[in-house]
């Protein structure tokens, strides 16, 4: 790539910016790994990570395509810690106490808003979150799912819609 420049200096600073990119990403993933590494140290129950899937076809010619995937890190420190490491699509479209599609119902600057035919107004990626829970209680404890809901539902109607 370097040797397509004419200029000695043009070809420096993309170097440069190269190397510059290369450490924010070691440091970004530095920091992940000790964040979760606390987390993971703090629990007094056996954690359970959900990692949601990225279709790297999805990525293909966009600016994220250089993005940093961490999967096997994480895996090793879950499994390490004694932990449950589960790979799992999970898609924030769908309301995670009916399981029907949701429609976008109004987007701010840092949240995506949808709201269901149940009543349910909820940011995708907390919807995100409570699905993935209500899938590994389905999966491991099917006779608490009714409870589980109830207490999603209870977070749900406290939490501020912004």
């Amino acid at each position: 790539m370097f040797s397509r420049f004419h200029k000695a200096e043009h070809a420096w600073m993309v170097k440069c910016l190269y190397k510059r990119i290369r450490g924010f990403n070691i440091r970004y993933k530095r920091d992940l790994k000790e964040r979760l590494r606390r987390i993971l140290r703090s629990t007094n129950a056996i954690p359970i990570v959900v990692l949601d899937e990225i279709d790297p076809e999805g990525l293909r010619m966009t600016r994220l395509q250089k993005t940093i995937i961490v999967e096997r890190d994480v895996e090793n420190l879950v499994k390490f810690h004694g932990g449950v490491f589960i790979k799992k699509r999970v898609s924030g479209k769908y309301c995670p106490l009916c399981g029907k599609r949701m429609r976008k119902y109004r987007r701010t600057k840092r949240l995506e808003l949808y709201k269901c035919a149940c009543g349910v107004i909820i940011d995708k990626h907390t919807s995100t979150c409570y699905r993935a829970v209500l899938w590994i209680v389905v999966k491991h404890s099917p006779e608490l799912v009714q409870r589980v809901k109830e207490k999603i539902r209870e977070n749900i109607e406290n939490a501020p819609v912004h």
